[in-house]
């Protein structure tokens, strides 16, 4: 119940750092925290990880709604074989999937506010995603130890 809770946690947070952006910034403004390194940035993604398949409903909305699908079912047996760590991961890819699908969903494109380097622009779902598949893959490995 915990990694539920987390995960919702962290989609809280994603849409409360998407309405702040959204009702403080303009598009393409930047606000500094460390000169490029650290920016934020306020930039709509009509498309999918950076900025691919733009204006495309069938890859942006319905192939993530799916695979919403298909991680309920995987949490499920998650669940039933105690797989604690995977289901961290499974819950935070979850988690920032949902936090971008009600962006495309509601707005029609996606909030994305964090720019570090030359790194094109993301949001916290982002961040969740990215976690959440280190640790699968963690996950996956540690398994492949205890197996072996």
């Amino acid at each position: 119940m915990m990694l539920v809770i987390i995960a919702s946690g962290l989609l809280i947070i994603d849409q409360i750092t998407k309405f702040a952006v959204r009702s403080r910034m303009e598009i393409g403004e930047t606000l500094p925290v460390c000169r490029g390194v650290l920016d934020f940035t306020y930039v709509q993604n009509r498309g999918a990880a950076f900025s691919l398949f733009q204006n495309s409903q069938l890859i942006t909305v319905i192939l993530p709604i799916i695979t919403m699908i298909a991680g309920i079912l995987f949490l499920l047996h998650l669940r039933k074989k105690k797989e604690r760590l995977a289901e961290f991961g499974v819950l935070l890819i979850m988690s920032g999937g949902i936090g971008n699908l009600i962006d495309r969903t509601v707005l029609g494109f996606v909030t994305d506010m964090i720019s570090v380097g030359s790194f094109p622009v993301f949001n916290v779902a982002d961040i969740c995603v990215t976690i959440g598949c280190a640790v699968l893959i963690l996950w996956v490995i540690i398994g492949d130890r205890k197996d072996a």
